[in-house]
C-alpha cells in the first residue's frame, strides 16, 4: 500500500521545492496499491487528498512511501516530485538494500579478554542491525543472498578480516553464520522487508591476549542478492 506525501516549501517567490528546505508535510488521506508493470500516472490512484494547512504562494513537491516503511520518501524522475527522495527502481525485479546507502557498523570499545574465540549469535558483544530490502515486483522476488568479503580463518571458521591481526568479525544472516562460500534463498514481497543481520568480533583463542594489538581497526564486507 502506498501513500502519497506532499512537501511544503513556502516561499515569495518561486522556487524547486525540496525535502531538505520544506517547512513540513502533510500525507494522503488513503493509500493506493500500485503496479510496477504500469507508469503511475496510468494507473490514476485515487488517495484522496490530505487534511492541512499550506501557506499562500508555498511551492510543493511530492514523494510516495510504503505503509511498511513509512520513514522512507520515494521519488520518481517527474519534476513534480522532491529530488531529494530515494529515486524508485525502473525495473520491476529490482531490490533496494537499506534505502541504497552503505551501512556503517560501530562494534563499540571491546576488551581483548571479553572477545569470543568461537561463533554465537547470541554473544553478548554482538551488534544487532535491522536492514531494509525494499521490492517493487508484484508477486514478491525470489533471491539468492551471499556476502562477499576477505577472509581470515580463526579457530576454524572463516570470517571477515579487519586490519588487526588474530581479530575478526563473524557475520550472521538470521542468525546463520555466513562465510563467503554460503548462499541463502530467500523471496521478498512487494514493499519493505527488515532483516536481522548480526556482527560478532572475535579472536583466535591460539594466540595470547598480549599479542594482540590494541586501538582500532576495520572490516568490509558486500551484501549481494541475484534473482533466481
Amino acid at each position: 500500500m502506498w501513500f502519497l506525501r506532499t512537501y511544503i516549501c513556502p516561499a515569495n517567490q518561486a522556487i524547486r521545492c525540496t525535502i531538505a528546505n520544506s517547512s513540513g508535510h502533510v500525507n494522503s488521506l488513503r493509500g493506493a496499491y500500485l503496479s510496477s508493470a504500469e507508469n503511475i500516472p496510468q494507473q490514476d490512484p485515487d488517495f484522496n487528498g490530505a487534511s492541512g494547512i499550506i501557506p499562500a504562494g508555498s511551492s510543493l513537491c511530492y514523494t510516495f512511501f510504503d505503509a511498511t516503511a513509512p520513514d522512507v520518501d520515494w521519488a520518481t524522475p517527474a519534476p513534480r516530485t522532491c529530488s531529494d527522495g530515494q529515486i524508485l527502481p525502473e525495473t520491476p525485479a529490482s531490490c533496494v538494500l537499506n534505502n541504497g546507502d552503505d551501512m556503517d557498523i560501530d562494534l563499540g570499545i571491546l576488551e581483548r579478554k571479553f572477545l569470543s574465540t568461537g561463533l554465537d549469535a547470541n554473544d553478548q558483544e554482538n551488534v544487532i542491525k535491522s536492514l531494509s530490502v525494499s521490492c517493487t515486483r508484484d508477486a514478491g522476488s525470489s533471491v539468492s543472498i551471499q556476502f562477499r568479503y576477505t577472509p581470515v580463518t580463526l579457530n576454524g571458521s572463516e570470517v571477515i578480516s579487519t586490519t588487526t591481526d588474530n581479530v575478526g568479525v563473524a557475520l550472521f544472516y538470521e542468525d546463520k553464520a555466513m562465510s563467503p562460500a554460503d548462499t541463502i534463498a530467500a523471496t521478498f514481497k512487494n514493499g519493505t522487508t527488515q532483516v536481522k543481520l548480526i556482527f560478532q568480533p572475535v579472536r583466535e583463542g591460539s594466540v595470547a591476549l598480549k599479542a594482540i594489538k590494541t586501538g582500532g581497526f576495520s572490516a568490509h564486507a558486500v551484501m549481494v542478492m541475484t534473482e533466481l
